[in-house]
């Protein structure tokens, strides 16, 4: 669960959920995977982001994802959560930077997501993203 954007559509979908601001604006999407262990975490969690990307319509960057080294942690909800920065997404015809989080350190059932804003946008959606994710809480098991 997140607070979405004022002003963003908001949809739970049945395999993620997802917030934009308009169809190839600034957007959001977040799910809990099952990311297993070892090598297959790896694998699982790129197979993830891809279908995150899918969900909003974001061409993800070529380069891959470390996913043990974030440029960056957060403390959410009790979690260690890793961010990344990539350059070269689009949305549409638009271009810009994505940003990517989910659980570091940790196997199994972990949150994952991403967000992307196009380089043009003036409008405070890398914020409004970032504020999003802060507000992340996990169901009780």
């Amino acid at each position: 669960m997140f607070t979405p954007a004022k002003g963003w559509t908001y949809a739970q979908a049945e395999s993620a959920t997802i917030a934009q601001a308009a169809d190839e604006g600034p957007a959001f999407a977040t799910a809990q995977i099952d990311a297993g262990e070892g090598k297959q975490a790896i694998e699982k969690r790129d197979a993830a982001l891809e279908a995150l990307a899918r969900e909003i319509n974001v061409t993800l960057p070529k380069k891959k994802v470390n996913w043990k080294k974030p440029d960056d942690i957060k403390d959410v909800a009790g979690r260690k959560i890793g961010l990344w920065q990539k350059e070269g997404a689009a949305r549409g015809t638009r271009k810009g930077p994505l940003l990517i989080f989910g659980d570091t350190g940790k196997d199994g059932e972990i949150v994952l997501g991403l967000g992307f804003v196009p380089e043009d946008d003036s409008s405070g959606a890398d914020e409004t993203i970032l504020q999003s994710i802060e507000s992340i809480s996990v169901a009780a098991e």
